[in-house]
């Protein structure tokens, strides 16, 4: 027998329109409007992002020049945020006390300036740096699993323009795990390098390199660690028998 549908009460429309109206009041809030002003938008990463769409919409038929651009972007977004908190200004008491707020901007653009993460140690009686462990590096893979993690990972990884608040108790982590490992290794230092990553065909790659956040720590300032089981061999350096030396 084929069942017979109910025909639609009163209440499920009701609540059909409420939950139309939820979802639409979460479409509103979580639209990810940019968050730009005059100083992020004249960052050099910023900056080199304007230019580039002024060329690229110059291509496409609709010349424009980057600070045109400029003065456009910072316009639309001073307008599209006081619009978009004005529409959800009746409602925002109920987003923040339920703590449902989530802006869905993951990914907005890729970053040509990254930051490169490199753990380099001073062993007995050597004055040079050798380096260890950096990400994508298959010369320099001490301790690769755990230190890339991703949990791990979330800790050491820099922002756009400065260190996790938990990057001192890494470093102090990484430092104690490879003195724990590493019987011959005295010193530890970790640094970050930003080069620019350049788009084909426009400039030669690493036209600029900058160091920056170094942080050292001594054997003698570690703190014990428990030893590892009998079984376990402790790493002795990188899988290239003669790591890279950094000066």
């Amino acid at each position: 027998m084929v069942p017979v549908p109910r025909r639609p009460t009163v209440w499920s429309h009701v609540r059909g329109a409420l939950l139309l109206g939820v979802l639409f009041l979460n479409f509103c809030q979580g639209f990810p409007g940019p968050q730009l002003d005059a100083e992020r938008i004249d960052r050099p990463r910023n900056k080199r992002a304007v230019a580039q769409w002024s060329s690229i919409l110059t291509t496409l038929g609709h010349p424009i020049t980057p600070d045109e651009l400029r003065d456009a972007v910072l316009e639309y977004t001073t307008a599209f945020n006081m619009k978009q908190g004005e529409f959800l200004a009746p409602v925002a008491p109920a987003f923040h006390w339920t703590q449902i707020r989530q802006r869905w901007s993951l990914f907005g653009s890729s970053d040509s300036t990254p930051w490169w993460i490199h753990i380099e140690g001073r062993f007995h009686d050597e004055d040079q740096w050798r380096l260890l462990w950096r990400p994508m590096d298959p010369d320099a893979d001490v301790l690769q699993q755990l230190f890339e993690y991703r949990r791990l990972r979330g800790i050491w990884n820099p922002g756009a323009e400065d260190l996790r608040p938990d990057h001192p108790r890494f470093v102090r982590f990484a430092a104690d795990t490879l003195f724990d490992r590493i019987p011959e290794l005295d010193e530890v230092r970790i640094r970050f390098q930003r080069f620019y990553v350049h788009v084909p065909g426009s400039e030669p790659p690493n036209a600029h390199v900058e160091w920056r956040w170094e942080s050292r720590d001594t054997r003698a300032g570690a703190t014990p660690l428990d030893p590892p089981p009998p079984e376990a061999e402790a790493p002795t350096g990188s899988a290239n028998p003669e790591p890279e030396v950094l000066e």
